[in-house]
C-alpha cells in the first residue's frame, strides 16, 4: 500500500530556496527570469555548483548531479529546493544517491517529467511528501497566473484544494475515491519499473502525464507497468496533460484517453487535469491524501481530511 503521508510544514516569506540541475543541462537565460519571479515573492535564492554545467546533454556528471541533490537536502539552510528542467537524465542518479540521508532531512522539493524518477522514490522510498509541480524553467515570463499562485500556495501550505474549473477536464468514469496521490510521468514510470524505485500504486489515486510519445508507446508502458504489479489496487487515475502525442504510420485505433481508460476499466478516471507540460502547470502533492470526485457536473480533487 501506498503511505498516505503528512504535508511537510510550509515554508515562510524569506525562506530559501535551492535550485538544482538532476537533469539535463539548463541556459541561463532559461531560469533567471524564473529566479527573479521567486526573489520577487521574497525568497533567498542559491544554486547548486553544477547548475549551468554541460557534459553531453547532462548538466555535469551523474555522480555531480547526484551530489548537488543530496547537498540540497543536507543543507540545513535549505528551505526548499525546485528543479531547474527535467529532459532527461535523472533515472541515471537514482543508484548514487543516499536515500536515508534525504530521509533524515525532508523538506519540500518540486518538480515534474523526468524529475517523476526521484518523486517517486522520495515518496516510496523516503516517506517523504514531494510536489508534482513547475520548475524553475516554467514560472519565468509568460506564465499563466495559475501557475505561479499553485507554487506560491503549496510552498506556503494554503493551497487545500483545485478546482476543476479547466474546460478541458473531462470525466471519463465516474466515482468517487481517497487516497494518497502518487506517479507522474508514464514514460519515466515504466522506465524504472522493476527497480528498489518502482511506482508502486496499491491504494492510491494515479496521477498520469507524458509529451512527444506514440499513443503504441504509452500503451507499452502501461502494459509494462501493470505487468510488474505497479498498477495493482489503483483507487483512481488523473489523466494530466498528455501533449503533442501522435499515433503511429498504422493507427493503433482509439485515442489516448480511450487507451489509457482501458487499462483502468473499474475505478473513477478524470483527463485533461492540467499538472505537466501543459500551458497551467499545478502543483500537487504526492503521497499526500486525496479525495477524487470524478462527477460528471462537478468533479474536484481536494486534500483529504
Amino acid at each position: 500500500m501506498v503511505p498516505s503521508l503528512k504535508p511537510l510544514p510550509p515554508i515562510e516569506s524569506g525562506a530559501s530556496l535551492r535550485i538544482i540541475a538532476p537533469a539535463n543541462f539548463v541556459a541561463e537565460r532559461d531560469v533567471v527570469p524564473g529566479i527573479r519571479f521567486l526573489r520577487s515573492q521574497g525568497f533567498s535564492i542559491s544554486t547548486c555548483p553544477n547548475l549551468f554545467e554541460q557534459e553531453g546533454q547532462f548538466a555535469g556528471s551523474d555522480k555531480t548531479r547526484a551530489q548537488s541533490l543530496m547537498d540540497a537536502f543536507a543543507d540545513p539552510e535549505v528551505d526548499a529546493i525546485l528543479c531547474a528542467r527535467g529532459g532527461y537524465g535523472t533515472p541515471r542518479i537514482l543508484d548514487l544517491i543516499d536515500w536515508d540521508l534525504i530521509a533524515a532531512n525532508p523538506k519540500p522539493f518540486v518538480g515534474f517529467s523526468d524529475i517523476t524518477a526521484v518523486l517517486t522514490a522520495l515518496v516510496l522510498k523516503c516517506g517523504m511528501p514531494a510536489f508534482h509541480g513547475p520548475m524553475v524553467r516554467d514560472i519565468g515570463e509568460n506564465v499563466n497566473d495559475k501557475t505561479h499562485r499553485g507554487l506560491l500556495e503549496a510552498l506556503r501550505g494554503t493551497h487545500s484544494d483545485w478546482p476543476l474549473l479547466w474546460e478541458d477536464v473531462k470525466v471519463l468514469r465516474e466515482g468517487k475515491v481517497r487516497g494518497p496521490l502518487i506517479g507522474g510521468n508514464l514514460t519515466v514510470l515504466a522506465a524504472i519499473a522493476g527497480s528498489s524505485m518502482a511506482l508502486q500504486a496499491d491504494g492510491a489515486i494515479l496521477l498520469l502525464e507524458d509529451v512527444g510519445e506514440y499513443i503504441y508507446r504509452m500503451d507499452r508502458a502501461l502494459v509494462q507497468l501493470s505487468r510488474s504489479g505497479a498498477l495493482h489496487g489503483v483507487k483512481g487515475v488523473i489523466v494530466s496533460d498528455v501533449v503533442d502525442v501522435e499515433d503511429g504510420n498504422v493507427p493503433f485505433g482509439i485515442g489516448v484517453r480511450e487507451m489509457i481508460l482501458s487499462h483502468f476499466p473499474d475505478v473513477p478516471v478524470i483527463a485533461g487535469f492540467p499538472a505537466g507540460h501543459g500551458p497551467i502547470k499545478a502543483t500537487l502533492p504526492l503521497g499526500v491524501a486525496v479525495t477524487l470526485d470524478a462527477d460528471k457536473d462537478s468533479p474536484s480533487l481536494t486534500l483529504a481530511t
